[in-house]
């Protein structure tokens, strides 16, 4: 599920200033990074591991839309989920592709 920075914040009793600050130190990225980045490798696994539509899956990982989700996953892979889908799709059964194979097939 989508948790905002803020909310993580006040579930750890910090500021969001603070919480930012020790997440950085931590992990080298503010916290709102790294759940965007963990949503968005969440939602691109189960791209190749369903049918469920597009739209579907960016609102179970608490984008506001299609359209946000579209824009999120294509700055964070360079293409579009349907283009990777596809990529995905366009392998052969045996080719057991990484996310990262399945983004340099559907990057033209």
């Amino acid at each position: 599920r989508y948790v905002s920075s803020a909310e993580a914040a006040r579930e750890c009793a910090l500021s969001h200033k603070a919480l930012n600050a020790l997440f950085v130190r931590a992990v080298g990225t503010t916290f709102a990074k790294f759940a965007l980045r963990y949503r968005l490798q969440a939602a691109a696994s189960r791209l190749l591991a369903s049918n469920d539509p597009i739209k579907a899956i960016a609102h179970d990982w608490g984008f506001v839309d299609a359209s946000h989700f579209h824009a999120c996953f294509r700055a964070g892979y360079g293409c579009s989920p349907l283009r990777y889908r596809e990529a995905a799709a366009r392998a052969a059964p045996s080719e057991a592709l990484s996310p990262t194979q399945v983004m340099e097939a559907a990057v033209p």
